[in-house]
């Protein structure tokens, strides 16, 4: 009676073409599919092998093998068995490395533009660019700037490249880092950049360079925060025009669960904003749920005075709410420190890191 291996195996039909095999081996192979639908192993060494087999395998799996069988037909054990890395989770590993995936756009851009005055004149176009991103508090008043800060945030600019391949994004945010980066990586080996370093020392340009990663580390982070969630969820950081310096409007943009709306319309889901403002003496935030044609409101201000122009302010908010239709159904002004938008699952998603590195 013969009796199979306990480990589940591979079978090689005879083949010439064959690699030689020794024995006990070890091997490392992936799995790869043929442009006939086939199955196939690609060993370390390069060779294509073509098994059979009952285990079920797909394109990308990881193999750790061992010869079991050479005669009359070649066996290989499966000792182990490693999934491809889910594409969210490699680029959050990407990001980990990286302290700019939990700062604040606009202190990381602060930051950034610090450095920009005595930057060489190659690179200070594009710097401009970057400091660009920094609106004023009454453009983004205009319905129309603030549609167009969110288009340029940084997060849409791989599907505008796919969706709008003739059209260029200049003004986007990401694009621009990506530009700056790029010309700051050739600093060192020359070009324009290192010809005109003599205005400026390696040690800055590296700095730029590390300001720029980290605000593009935050911005793929809040990219993939989007593409992880199973609903609608965008957190979106527009720089501001402070007194100071550049300060912070988080504005985030959910789909509201079935059962997670209001108590009136549990069951029907809707949408919540919520917005925080981070200025250097002060912080105010606001959350409107927004289901069918009504609209409840609430603001919070951690100062008295703020929170009473608020207060004051709220007829006039009625209003023109009620001019578009809506029905206020709550609205109420807190003098307290507004919530946090800002918290991120995938920051705090289990098995980012192999144990066993």
């Amino acid at each position: 009676m013969r009796i199979g291996p306990l480990q589940p195996s591979l079978t090689l039909a005879p083949d010439r073409s064959l690699p030689p095999l020794r024995l006990g081996a070890e091997l490392q192979a992936v799995v790869r599919r043929s442009s006939e639908g086939r199955l196939l192993l690609e060993l370390a060494s390069g060779h294509l092998l073509s098994p059979r087999s009952r285990v079920p395998l797909r394109a990308g799996d990881q193999l750790q093998l061992r010869v079991a069988q050479l005669q009359p037909v070649t066996v290989l054990q499966i000792l182990s068995t490693r999934r491809p890395e889910q594409p969210l989770q490699a680029g959050l590993r990407a990001l980990l490395g990286s302290d700019g995936s939990r700062t604040n756009l606009a202190a990381g851009l602060s930051q950034l533009l610090d450095l920009a005055a005595t930057a060489p004149p190659p690179l200070r176009a594009l710097l401009a660019a970057v400091a660009a991103q920094v609106r004023r508090p009454e453009q983004l008043a205009d319905p129309r700037e603030l549609a167009a800060a969110l288009r340029d945030s940084g997060l849409f600019l791989e599907a505008r490249l796919l969706g709008q391949p003739q059209e260029r994004p200049e003004q986007d945010f990401k694009a621009q880092l990506l530009r700056l980066l790029a010309q700051l990586q050739t600093a060192p080996a020359g070009g324009k950049v290192a010809a005109e370093e003599t205005a400026t020392s390696r040690g800055q340009l590296s700095r730029l360079a590390e300001g720029a990663g980290r605000l593009l580390a935050r911005l793929e982070t809040l990219q993939l925060h989007a593409a992880s969630s199973q609903d609608l969820d965008l957190l979106f950081e527009l720089p501001l025009q402070g007194q100071a310096g550049p300060e912070s409007l988080q504005l985030r943009i959910q789909r509201e669960r079935q059962g997670e709306a209001e108590a009136e319309t549990v069951g029907s889901g809707g949408l919540l904003v919520r917005l925080r403002f981070n200025f250097a003496e002060d912080a105010m935030g606001a959350a409107l749920h927004w289901c069918g044609s009504g609209v409840s409101v609430y603001w919070w201000a951690e100062r008295a005075a703020t929170a009473a122009r608020l207060q004051a302010a709220l007829p006039q908010l009625v209003e023109r709410l009620q001019a578009l239709g809506l029905e206020v159904r709550e609205l109420h002004c807190f003098e307290a420190e507004p919530p946090a938008v800002d918290e991120l699952p995938v920051l705090q998603m289990q098995g980012l890191i192999d144990e066993r590195a």
